[in-house]
């Protein structure tokens, strides 16, 4: 595993140095409500999006620290800490959250069956002067999932969103992940 994490990582140097930060691919504000939500860990508050709800569940989503559900349970979104092992914590700092968005993304395909395919390799944003990335994936080659990497509060965490596709209609995904973008745009840390 030390290996992967760190050809990732050396891989992560160089498309760092070679690109820049991007303007967000899922700009188009959503409506968002009032009602503000903590994450359990205390560390993230962020705004629900409208049409949504925001639950827990320690036996359905045990290691999610914020779970937004839409109303018509057609999609979901949820934030989790990515743990980092300390002896590579000071090589990400020093490769920026890129390499973390790299290293996230290797190991979801590493755990997913066949059918894997990346839809959008890790690209690097800023929000309030501060670097994240996404990227994009589908687990099993036709469903979507879009990931926020990024760093609180001395933690790197992920946000993820996708259409739950046996509940119904596909989803449109574009304004799916602009309401992911607009919630991440709330969160405070």
């Amino acid at each position: 595993m030390k290996h992967l994490l760190s050809f990732v990582i050396g891989a992560a140097v160089v498309s760092l140095l070679a690109g820049g930060c991007a303007a967000p691919k899922y700009e188009t504000p959503q409506p968002l409500t009032a009602e503000t939500v903590k994450s359990l860990d205390g560390n993230i508050s962020a705004n629900v999006p409208e049409g949504w709800f925001a639950a827990t569940d320690s036996v359905v989503a045990p290691q999610l620290l914020l779970w937004f559900v839409r109303d018509d349970y057609a999609a979901t979104m949820g934030l989790r800490e990515i743990n980092v092992e300390p002896d590579e914590r000071k090589r990400i700092e020093e490769d920026g959250i890129k390499a973390v968005a790299e290293v996230s993304l290797a190991l979801k395909r590493l755990h997913s069956p066949d059918g894997f395919r990346i839809v959008a390799e890790p690209e690097t944003f800023k929000r309030r002067g501060e670097k994240y990335a996404s990227y994009e994936y589908a687990p099993n080659g036709k469903d979507l999932v879009r990931v926020i990497v990024f760093a609180g509060k001395g933690r790197y965490y992920e946000f993820s969103t996708l259409p739950l596709s046996e509940r119904g209609m596909p989803e449109d995904t574009s304004r799916l992940f602009s309401t992911q973008q607009s919630v991440f745009v709330s969160m405070r840390w």
